[in-house]
């Protein structure tokens, strides 16, 4: 039997005083980075999936959809905000293959140049959620702000309530 979700947590928050002696191998680092991928589009939350492989939230580049009109905006100088899909997950091989995991994902951009998107994601128990932002209405999406539980090898997402 699984332990409860609030079991895992309080066994964290009770260790998370002490002080562990755990000992680490002598790694040796290579002094010069590797350059694995490029071009992604407002990169957010990278999370290691239990393939082993990167997951990469990507906020988009927003979009050209504006609301203004239609429902409250955000004022000036901030607002408004023009929306589009152009946000992404995307996964990060092993040897530095990467493929979209999802997209279609409500993304905008503020009047000062500030992007939303996908915020971050998260693996829980083997499953991909992803947090949306730059959704609804106000930022020019018909998509709303939400948790998304995202079927990785199809990229289709449910909206959770939240």
């Amino acid at each position: 039997m699984k332990p409860h979700f609030a079991t895992r947590v309080g066994l964290c928050f009770a260790l998370a005083g002490f002080t562990c002696s755990v000992p680490v191998s002598a790694q040796v680092i290579s002094p010069t980075p590797t350059l694995v991928a490029t071009g992604l589009n407002a990169p957010r939350g990278l999370r290691f999936g239990p393939d082993g492989q990167l997951y990469v939230a990507l906020a988009g580049t927003g979009g050209t959809t504006s609301t203004a009109g239609s429902c409250d905006q955000v004022v000036a100088p901030v607002g408004p905000y023009t929306g589009g899909t152009t946000a992404s997950i995307i996964r990060i091989g092993r040897s530095g293959k990467v493929t979209t995991v999802a997209s279609g994902l409500p993304s905008s951009v503020d009047a000062m140049g500030d992007i939303q998107g996908v915020a971050d994601i998260v693996f829980v128990e083997g499953h991909l959620y992803a947090l949306l932002g730059g959704g609804g209405c106000s930022h020019g999406n018909s998509i709303p702000n939400a948790l998304v539980r995202v079927n990785a090898s199809t990229g289709c997402g449910t909206l959770l309530p939240i």
